[in-house]
């Protein structure tokens, strides 16, 4: 870490008074005393929790990781901080809120003072590999800082080539390593493609659900209205669900590859292996296809698979309230590594307070979490949704100005003393300026950035 992040932190500490966080229950997994494990963290992108068989999905989605699942932990309420993969992956990569991190449009880059989770692992002597997807995991925004590889690729298929490049050079090392991989797979493809078909898997994965998925995507009126409501029938949400679903089945199908060839060769026997999504999709439920389910829960809940090297807790499904910013401190422990009191997450080697409150906001949205309670603010509007009663956010309550204030005052209350002694202040993200024209187009292909945006 720099001197001078560290610095701040010391002056804010100093104006907000002593640390008083929650206190964690006992750790039921006890942070390495030996060997350093190595670390492999896999983000599939836009992969929702309750479109995975893991979670109790109808469709077999996942049944490899439903495997892996026996020798894991698998968190049941875990949440993204944003609907966006742009700040949700910085939020994987700092440990910080997306707010804290600053990176909230296409024209900004993490401070040089933020230290990313590669930069701290390579510091402390792990070997670093990462394979990303084009779009906004880019080094751009400082996603590749701190690796000794970060190399770019289209399709799953080119990203296992390059891990497969990866462990010939690892098994040739003692050092531990430290590998992230993003598969973009499940995610839209080009929704400007009038013969598209918004989500693309494979064969036979296209055909998998429903055979004439595709043709019916394409035989839809007006089919491309991505950027507005969208008007499709039952026969169309079906046909784009099905799509989507094949997606998820070709990336589990991959990691069991790639995860089983690299067991075989021995990459995994002292290793941390964490798998998440950095946000859902929206999938028309709502008569909406763009925004990946914005602060539903189809958008903000997301699969977390973390499987300790020793293997403790293996077989356990937990309701402890989980968060994508927990990854940074739970990695640092699990390596045997001092965390830091900047840090938002909690260090899921220890339990997390079943009380905990979740933070998801992006713009002028807000989405406070104390389960079940869910409280949605945005300007003067606000809700209060029953998670466990009200699991589809069907019935939203709709607070009157009184009430609205007296819930934002107390969810607010209850984050504030959960992050007590945390700075309040962090170092302002980089300016890049306008993206190129040649990165806008690819963006906007996916479903980003309107056509008359400027």
């Amino acid at each position: 870490m720099s001197r001078s992040f560290l610095a701040l932190i010391m002056s804010c500490a100093l104006a907000c008074g002593p640390a008083d966080a929650p206190a964690e229950e006992p750790a039921d997994a006890a942070a390495p005393t030996g060997e350093r494990p190595s670390i492999v963290m896999i983000s599939l992108d836009t992969t929702r929790a309750d479109h995975t068989s893991l979670y109790g999905y109808e469709r077999e989605t996942t049944p490899y990781l439903e495997r892996l699942a026996a020798e894991s932990v698998v968190y049941e309420r875990a949440l993204s901080p944003v609907p966006w993969t742009l700040p949700s992956h910085l939020t994987m990569f700092t440990g910080l809120h997306p707010r804290e991190h600053g990176v909230l449009d296409g024209e900004r880059a993490l401070s040089e003072q933020i230290p990313t989770l590669a930069e701290r692992l390579s510091e402390a002597g792990w070997r670093t590999a990462g394979v990303h997807n084009s779009g906004w995991v880019h080094p751009r925004h400082g996603f590749a800082r701190g690796f000794d590889s970060f190399v770019e690729h289209t399709q799953a298929e080119q990203g296992l080539a390059e891990l497969e490049r990866v462990a010939d050079e690892l098994v040739e090392s003692d050092q531990p390593y430290f590998v992230f991989a993003h598969f973009f797979d499940a995610h839209s493809q080009n929704v400007n493609d009038p013969d598209g078909t918004f989500y693309e898997p494979p064969a036979p994965y296209d055909t998998l659900y429903l055979p004439d998925a595709a043709e019916r995507v394409r035989a839809l009126p007006e089919h491309r209205r991505w950027h507005t409501t969208s008007d499709f029938d039952a026969e169309g949400d079906a046909a784009l669900v099905a799509l989507y679903d094949g997606g998820i089945r070709y990336l589990d199908d991959v990691l069991e590859r790639w995860l089983e060839g690299w067991r075989a060769r021995g990459l995994l026997d002292n290793t941390l292996i964490l798998i998440t999504a950095d946000h859902g999709e929206a999938l028309n439920q709502r008569g909406l296809l763009r925004g990946h389910g914005g602060f539903f829960q189809e958008g903000l809940h997301v699969p977390f698979l973390l499987r300790f090297p020793d293997g403790a807790r293996g077989g356990e499904r937990s309701s402890e309230p989980v968060a994508l910013v927990d990854i940074v401190p739970t990695v640092l422990a699990a390596a045997g590594l001092p965390t830091d009191p900047e840090l938002a997450g909690f260090t899921l080697t220890q339990r997390v307070p079943g009380r905990r409150v979740q933070l998801c906001e992006r713009d002028t949205w807000r989405s406070i979490v104390q389960w079940p309670r869910k409280l949605v603010v945005s300007g003067e509007l606000a809700t209060l949704i029953d998670l466990e009663h009200d699991p589809l956010e069907l019935n939203p309550v709709l607070l009157e100005e009184g009430e609205r204030t007296e819930r934002l005052r107390e969810f607010t209350r209850l984050l504030r003393a959960q992050e007590r002694g945390r700075p309040q202040r962090f170092p302002e993200p980089l300016s890049l300026g306008a993206l190129s024209d040649e990165a806008r187009a690819g963006l906007q292909a996916l479903g980003y950035l309107d056509a008359d945006e400027h």
